[in-house]
């Protein structure tokens, strides 16, 4: 009988656990990354778009921005809580295992950052402290805060995952800076349309968006994609020129058009990591973060 009491009270523990864990996954998802750039921020929109079943498991597929070929999928073991990214990348399946919400201070985990500009191999980190902060709807969330173990040379810096959020980096790079100053930081992320992590020293306003095509202020529809060691540029309007700067400011290429609507160059020549695109048109000039993996 002591058994049978033993067994229902584990049982149980397990249940309330499981019911007390807030999915990084809900039917629709949608992350704001904003990133700065001379002073001047912007975001990038990421989002979950419809289902796919590979292998006997069902994925959401990851969209937005650089994401938008349909080849990124992410699923999650909610009893475990964990979750993972699966990549079919020219018809190879790969599935790599992305966050551990189980995690206690003091455990390590491996970081893997596939097709990011921070290393796909992030070695392991330490979860180091777990805080119970106030999300927008007003309950409590875990906040876990990782710095890399000793003997970690593959990365520098801390990162950070928010419990129904995941990173705050790119949701695909559980072991990336947070940082605007950099490939960008969450500064709104939604939960089927509703609201549910804010940044305000970020950002003023928080309001869902799900873009496939950046709309910018001035109406000016900029499209571009990198794949197969090409990035393409497509606008509504004509483009004049552009030009390519790495984060240092430098200007790697410098190019002009003859008013196309799209253009492309190869990017193999150039080192993985975040660049961006000044480009001018008729009536316009825009700056655009991309990333070159």
């Amino acid at each position: 009988m002591r058994k049978l009491t033993l067994l229902f009270v584990l049982a149980f523990a397990n249940y309330s656990i499981a019911q007390d864990y807030t999915p990084m996954l809900a039917e629709v998802n949608e992350w704001h990354l904003t990133y700065c750039f001379n002073g001047n921020c912007s975001e990038d929109v990421y989002y979950t778009d419809g289902e796919m079943e590979v292998q006997g498991n069902v994925y959401k597929v990851l969209d937005g921005y650089h994401y938008i070929s349909r080849e990124f999928l992410l699923r999650e073991e909610v009893e475990d809580g964990k979750v993972y990214l699966a990549t079919i990348i020219g018809g190879i399946f790969r599935e790599y295992l992305l966050y551990d919400f189980s995690l206690e201070v003091g455990d390590e985990f491996e970081m893997i950052n596939p097709l990011t500009p921070f290393p796909e191999n992030g070695g392991f980190f330490t979860l180091v402290d777990v805080q119970m902060i106030e999300l927008a709807d007003g309950d409590l969330y875990k906040h876990y805060y990782f710095s890399p173990s000793p003997g970690n040379t593959a990365s520098t810096w801390n990162a950070i995952w928010v419990e129904g959020v995941g990173s705050l980096s790119l949701p695909n790079a559980p072991g990336g800076d947070p940082i605007a100053n950099g490939v960008g930081r969450v500064s709104c992320a939604f939960r089927d349309g509703t609201v549910f992590y804010t940044d305000f020293d970020l950002v003023e306003d928080c309001s869902p968006t799900v873009l496939t095509i950046k709309e910018l202020e001035n109406n000016i529809d900029i499209f571009i994609t990198t794949s197969q060691e090409r990035l393409t540029i497509k606008s509504s309007q004509r483009i004049q020129s552009y030009q390519l700067i790495d984060a240092a400011g430098k200007v790697l290429l410098d190019t002009n058009i003859d008013g196309l609507n799209e253009t492309s160059f190869e990017t193999a020549q150039f080192n993985d990591g975040i660049y961006f695109l000044q480009i001018k048109g008729e009536g316009f000039f825009n700056i655009e973060k991309v990333i070159i993996y």
